[in-house]
């Protein structure tokens, strides 16, 4: 198979797609003056190429959520793929990352409340190479939508993961499958 790098067409394809994740490939192909056979191909090598997934976003303002960062400090820094692994079921878990500076690793969740939120930090966050942990509580204003992990039968999550979470049990939070209540009760006009 030839390779061959992203050039400026493919960069205009990204930021219509962008823009508009549903723009016909047709409009694509008039705006860029190309053919849409090239338009498709282009768009199925990116994402071949995991250089881009076209998927449904969520807006958290209109489904009312809260936002968790979550700063971290490890003490030793051979344990943070093991937290990452640990807290990627997490249905409230939006983004996780590491980096450099007094912490090493970065969190967004997601929540109802704010003390569904702190119960999702103290179980995914309770770890023994956790220094020191940093909390701020607000929302999330951009971007607007977001990618969120939920599953249409949240049965199979609460029995899968939220049946062993004293959180859960104790009805501090209404568990991994709370997100499609949201979903549902969204109003589309």
């Amino acid at each position: 198979m030839r390779r061959r790098k992203i050039d400026d067409i493919d960069l205009k394809i990204i930021e219509e797609l962008r823009k508009d994740g549903r723009m016909k490939l047709t409009e694509i192909a008039d705006k860029l003056n190309i053919t849409h056979p090239s338009v498709h191909e282009r768009i199925k090598k990116l994402v071949d190429n995991e250089i881009i997934k076209i998927q449904a976003n969520l807006n958290l303002s209109k489904l009312r959520l809260k936002a968790a960062f979550v700063s971290i400090r490890m003490k030793d820094t051979r344990g943070i793929p093991s937290l990452i692994n640990k807290c990627s079921n997490c249905s409230k878990l939006i983004l996780m990352g590491f980096g450099s500076g007094k912490y090493n690793v970065f969190a967004i969740l997601i929540g109802e409340t704010f003390d569904e939120l702190r119960c999702t930090i103290e179980k995914n966050f309770s770890d023994r190479n956790i220094e020191e942990i940093m909390v701020s509580y607000g929302e999330i204003i951009y971007p607007t939508y977001l990618p969120i992990q939920f599953s249409s039968s949240p049965e199979e999550i609460i029995n899968e993961i939220c049946s062993k979470c004293l959180f859960y049990k104790s009805r501090i939070c209404k568990g991994c499958g709370s997100f499609l209540k949201n979903i549902k009760e969204a109003v589309v006009q």
